[in-house]
C-alpha cells in the first residue's frame, strides 16, 4: 500500500507485507522521496510485517537515518505484528506506537547456510559440541538428527567454523546497540529480548514497559 501525504510537512508510508525487494519497490521511492522533500518534518512507518530480507529492510534504516539527521520526526506504527527485519524497523522510531494486543517479535539474527537459518547461538553450539539442543527454526534440530541432517553438518561444519567468530562479534554489536536505544544492560536485553535459540513475541503492554514502544494506541 503506496503512503498518501495527509497533510503539509507530514508524509506517512506504510509497510503492509513481507519485506523484500519485489515486494518493497513504492516503499523505498516513498522514501527516497521522503528524503529528497526538505519541507516534510514528520514521516510515519506503519508496519504489519513477517519480516524479511536484512539487506532491503536495512536500505529502509538508511533512508530512516538519513531523515533522522536532517531532524525529521520519524514516528513507527505497529498495527497488529512486526518481526525480525520490521521489529528492526520499528525501534528506529524516534516515536514507537503500539496497541496493547499487536506484537513485537526478536529473535537473533540468522545467516542462510545451505538451505538453513542458523542464528550464531546454533551455530556456536553446533561447532562446539556437534549438536544441537533447540533452534530459532522450527524442524532444524528434527533435521539434524536425520541421515540428511548429518551429511548437511559435515559439509558445513567447516565453513560455520570459519564463521562464528565473526557473526557472533556483529551480534553482539547489535545487541549492544539495541541495550543502548532501549536504556537496559545489554544482558538484560539477552534475558529478554533478543534471546538466544528463541522468538521473543512481546504485546504492547510488555513492550511499553521494556521501552520498545514509546507510547500504546488503542485498545
Amino acid at each position: 500500500m503506496n503512503g498518501r501525504k495527509v497533510e503539509r510537512g507530514y508524509h506517512v508510508i506504510s509497510i503492509l507485507e513481507a519485506i523484500y525487494r519485489q515486494t518493497m519497490q513504492s516503499e523505498l521511492e516513498e522514501l527516497a522521496d521522503a528524503v529528497n522533500d526538505l519541507d516534510l518534518q514528520k514521516v510515519t512507518i506503519q508496519l504489519n510485517s513477517p519480516g524479511g530480507s536484512t539487506s532491503v529492510g536495512f536500505d529502509i534504516v538508511n533512508y530512516m537515518q538519513r531523515l533522522h539527521d536532517r531532524n525529521a520526526i520519524l514516528e513507527t506504527n505497529i498495527i497488529n505484528y512486526a518481526a525480525s527485519m520490521a521489529a528492526e524497523i520499528f525501534v528506529r522510531g524516534d516515536v514507537r506506537i503500539m496497541g496493547r494486543n499487536d506484537i513485537i517479535l526478536f529473535h537473533q539474527a540468522m545467516l542462510e547456510i545451505d538451505g538453513w537459518d542458523v542464528s550464531s547461538a546454533e551455530m556456536r553450539e553446533l561447532v562446539d559440541t556437534g549438536h544441537l539442543r533447540r533452534s530459532q527454526v522450527s524442524g532444524f534440530v528434527s533435521f539434524l538428527n536425520t541421515q540428511a541432517g548429518q551429511t548437511w553438518l559435515r559439509r558445513n561444519i567447516q565453513d560455520m567454523r570459519d564463521e562464528v567468530d565473526g557473526f557472533e562479534a556483529e551480534e553482539r554489536a547489535d545487541t549492544e546497540w539495541l541495550a543502548e536505544r532501549l536504556g537496559k544492560p545489554y544482558d538484560w536485553v539477552v534475558q529478554h529480548v533478543v534471546v538466544p535459540f528463541e522468538n521473543r513475541s512481546i504485546n504492547g503492554v510488555t513492550a511499553l514497559e521494556y521501552g520498545i514502544a514509546t507510547q500504546l494506541d488503542r485498545s
